[in-house]
């Protein structure tokens, strides 16, 4: 009898009717939310292209007014990408703080505009740029962990574009607590909030700044490898966070802390299934034959590395393409191997395919000395490799280059004709 009395409670209805509501109004606000962020590119370029300079001091001045509209912060967000525009919006009185006020009031949809306007004026000038993140940041940062996904990801692109400004923005965003509130965004379901997350990541990691070292945990550089198997993620957000993974690995390389053998399988695996397809995903390769390049200044690296099935059929590959950065690339780990004691035999590395980019390619003297420089190492380490590049097909090739014109390259074809010779 309780529980039918409870259950025809007139109090219970009306508060169930009233939580049906709300949630259907919010469902219908974030949908609306989520039209209104995605606004073409022909309609920002045409309003951006409709307003003039004066005009936008107008539009920055009406930005004061105690009433904010959405009209006016949606233009200003539309035009405000030049250093022109934004130094005006700085120069406009209380125009930051009154962007602030918004950013951090109750109204969703202004709010997020607001986040949208921050990011747009971090794309012009670096003094505007230090200001914004110095006055804003700890609220782009703090709004990073809030519960809805669209302001994560808007305000992630903010603090991705200060943090891309330079050192001194990062330092700023960095001791507002930035990177554990991305790290934290790395295993969020939405897709966009990836995204965003890994482009803030990416640009925070470049720099190499000692104080992240902590990064290079296993469980972020696995949350990282993972974003490669996770579906619907943008190929971008994959890029980016190979890149980031690069950048974590190159500041342990510097430290000379080595990673470890289940990283480099896994980064293996992946290189090798973009080898085995008819073209190479060049966003996701590239990074990924990076993270070898760092890997391999380690001799315990290059040991499990050259012992690889799965390296030889990706090193093969990526020399018999006609991808140059990759081949750039991949000549930079193989010389890292021979520079830590770890031999090559002439069946671990396609020479033909080697001659044959040296061939096509007797211009690029960065590339050409790049190459004779491993070809150096690996000569001078190696008596079989010596006689192998006496024979005339690759002798030939080389001492064609004595006569470029370029005085780096005719020294290291001396000296590796020297070593071949000897």
């Amino acid at each position: 009898m309780a529980e039918e009395a409870s259950a025809m409670d007139p109090i219970q209805i009306i508060r169930a009717s009233n939580r049906m509501n709300l949630s259907a109004l919010r469902s219908k606000d974030r949908e609306d939310l989520l039209k209104q962020r995605r606004v073409s590119l022909l309609e920002a370029e045409s309003l951006v292209a409709d307003i003039s300079l004066p005009q936008f001091k107008e539009l920055c001045l009406k930005l004061k007014n105690k009433k904010t509209t959405f009209d006016v912060l949606r233009a200003i967000k539309m035009s405000c990408f030049s250093p022109g525009r934004t130094e005006a919006f700085m120069k406009t009185e209380n125009a930051l703080n009154t962007l602030i006020r918004v950013l951090v009031g109750r109204d969703a949809r202004m709010q997020l505009e607001a986040a949208a306007c921050l990011t747009n004026l971090v794309c012009g000038s670096h003094k505007a740029s230090h200001r914004i993140a110095k006055a804003c940041g700890p609220y782009l940062v703090s709004f990073l962990g809030s519960g809805s996904p669209y302001l994560q990801d808007q305000c992630a692109w903010a603090c991705g574009n200060m943090a891309n400004c330079c050192f001194p923005c990062f330092t700023l965003l960095k001791a507002q607590g930035l990177v554990p509130a991305l790290l934290a965004n790395i295993q969020s379901p939405v897709p966009d909030v990836i995204r965003s997350t890994m482009f803030a990541l990416n640009a925070c990691t470049k720099y190499v700044d000692e104080d992240l070292r902590d990064l290079a945990d296993d469980h972020t550089v696995n949350s990282l490898l993972k974003l490669l198997e996770r579906e619907h993620i943008h190929p971008t957000a994959k890029s980016d966070a190979i890149f980031t993974l690069s950048n974590i690995i190159f500041s342990l390389s510097k430290n000379r802390v080595e990673i470890s053998d289940s990283t480099v399988e896994t980064i293996l695996i992946h290189l090798e299934k973009s080898a085995l397809k008819d073209d190479f995903d060049i966003k996701l390769s590239l990074p990924l034959v990076r993270c070898l390049g760092f890997a391999s200044t380690a001799k315990n690296t290059c040991l499990y590395i050259v012992q690889e099935l799965k390296f030889k059929t990706v090193v093969s590959r990526i020399l018999n393409s006609n991808c140059l950065h990759l081949f750039q690339e991949v000549i930079c780990v193989l010389t890292n191997i021979i520079g830590c004691c770890c031999d090559l035999s002439s069946d671990d590395v396609d020479l033909n395919a080697i001659f044959r980019n040296i061939h096509l390619n007797t211009s690029n003297h960065l590339l050409i000395v790049q190459v004779l420089y491993f070809l150096c190492s690996w000569a001078s380490r190696n008596k079989n490799i010596r006689i192998v590049l006496l024979q005339k097909e690759y002798s030939s090739v080389i001492e064609e280059l004595l006569s470029c014109g370029e005085k780096t390259v005719e020294k290291a074809v001396q000296v590796i004709l020297h070593i071949i010779t000897s």
